[in-house]
């Protein structure tokens, strides 16, 4: 089994401590050994300082759902025995013929992909979300819970979409936007734009 520890010891952090369980109890790959943060007070391996000295193999994710801090992150990590893992759990429909999903991404219960669809790298796709046809996310996406992403659509670097939000088809939401629990969103969002509400608008500063 291979040796893997998690980036970020918060509530999706022991989120996806039970999502490497479940991949193992469907077929046990994975030895988890612990977390690293930097800032909890739970009982962790260390920080980033301790996990760039690791001497060992070590497979990485990165549980934080904010893509700006998840990035920093991630780019901290300096470790050449580090690599980073793609957990993708047991129940998620998908075909490895027609979904691409990058390193360090992780895909939680129950999620659904169609065709032809590349997730970058470090996305969270959370429980119960679903992807359409043609779809492409960049780097450091995050889609919360329950969310839907119709066919054709782009999500640019860092992107995060809020619980249960829906994206209609042939839309750009550009990097480091935000769309807001609930919203559908029915055109396309400027880059460093929160959008809310049905139909989503911009929140105006």
């Amino acid at each position: 089994m291979k040796k893997i520890a998690i980036y970020g010891a918060g509530g999706f952090g022991r989120e996806t401590r039970l999502l490497i369980d479940q991949i193992n109890l469907a077929k046990p790959k994975w030895k988890f050994i612990g977390y690293f943060d930097d800032n909890s007070k739970e009982e962790v391996l260390g920080g980033m300082e301790e996990l760039n000295s690791y001497k060992e193999s070590l497979h990485v994710v990165v549980a934080i759902a904010e893509p700006e801090i998840r990035k920093t992150v991630v780019e901290s990590i300096k470790n050449s025995n580090i690599s980073f893992a793609i957990l993708i759990h047991p129940s998620v429909v998908y075909d490895k013929n027609e979904v691409v999903i990058g390193e360090g991404s992780i895909v939680a219960a129950l999620s659904v992909f169609t065709t032809n669809i590349t997730i970058g790298n470090h996305n969270i796709i959370n429980l119960s979300s679903t992807v359409g046809h043609d779809v492409y996310t960049a780097d450091y996406c995050s889609l919360m819970p329950g969310v839907h992403i119709s066919g054709t659509v782009n999500l640019g670097k860092g992107v995060l979409v809020g619980s249960g939000a829906i994206v209609l088809q042939n839309l750009l939401i550009d990097a480091w936007s935000k769309v807001g629990a609930g919203a559908v969103v029915i055109e396309n969002v400027n880059p460093n734009t929160t959008v809310v509400g049905i139909p989503a608008k911009p929140v105006i500063k």
